[in-house]
């Protein structure tokens, strides 16, 4: 499965705030698997909550 919109900006915005994907899970309160699902477009996760403390 290709990447959503939403994954593959997340993924933008964490390569160019040069956040690690752990960083970047951490930061949002997820699991280091979750972002990387969600990146990958591996899940439908629910964008608002973590979203905001990403970015």
């Amino acid at each position: 499965m290709a990447p959503s919109r939403a994954g593959r900006l997340l993924k933008a915005y964490r390569q160019r705030s040069g956040l690690s994907q752990r960083e970047a899970a951490d930061a949002a309160g997820i699991s280091l698997g979750g972002l990387r699902d969600i990146e990958r477009a591996r899940s439908s996760a629910q964008c608002p909550q973590w979203t905001i403390r990403v970015c």
